[in-house]
């Protein structure tokens, strides 16, 4: 027992320390709790805001890429105030993806093809669980990824396919 609370305080600690962000990312987070200005602005940075099955962790993981560390704000007024904010403390660079101006991605009839291949597990967007309110910056990064089970699977598909779509 004394192991498994040794191990959730160290998943806490790194979760609470926001390791693995970027810097700017970190800095702007941990701000954002001692400052309720600032928190009252961010929403959420995606890799907080999507919720999966562990078999997809890797494949979510390599389709996001640097996108997982981007900040969702409200609207366009919030990402100015953050953006302004991080260049007057001189924090650095990151992201921002306010609500109001992500357009939700349709996906295209290819990918949809694409999901009666061997191999395809679903379309990247539809294997991840969110709040509706981000549907659209959800959409926007993983609807036009499909999620395949190997790169052979993934390759015979690409290729029928004329690489039409991103596959992971």
């Amino acid at each position: 027992i004394t192991s498994l609370i040794t191990k959730d305080n160290f998943y806490r600690g790194l979760k609470e320390s926001y390791d693995g962000y970027s810097n700017a990312v970190k800095l702007l987070l941990t701000k954002s709790k001692k400052e309720s200005v600032i928190g009252s602005k961010i929403k959420g940075v995606v890799a907080e805001l999507i919720r999966s099955d562990k078999k997809y962790d890797v494949a979510l993981e390599t389709t996001l890429g640097a996108a997982a560390q981007n900040v969702v704000t409200a609207n366009t007024d919030d990402a100015k105030y953050l953006i302004q904010y991080l260049k007057d403390n001189r924090m650095g660079r990151l992201t921002f993806l306010p609500l109001t101006s992500v357009k939700k991605r349709e996906q295209g009839v290819e990918i949809t093809k694409a999901l009666n291949e061997q191999g395809a597990q679903g379309i990247a967007s539809e294997l991840v669980k969110y709040d509706s309110q981000y549907e659209n910056v959800i959409s926007s990064l993983l609807a036009n990824t499909l999620i395949c089970d190997n790169i052979d699977n993934a390759t015979k598909i690409a290729k029928k396919y004329s690489f039409a779509f991103k596959i992971v």
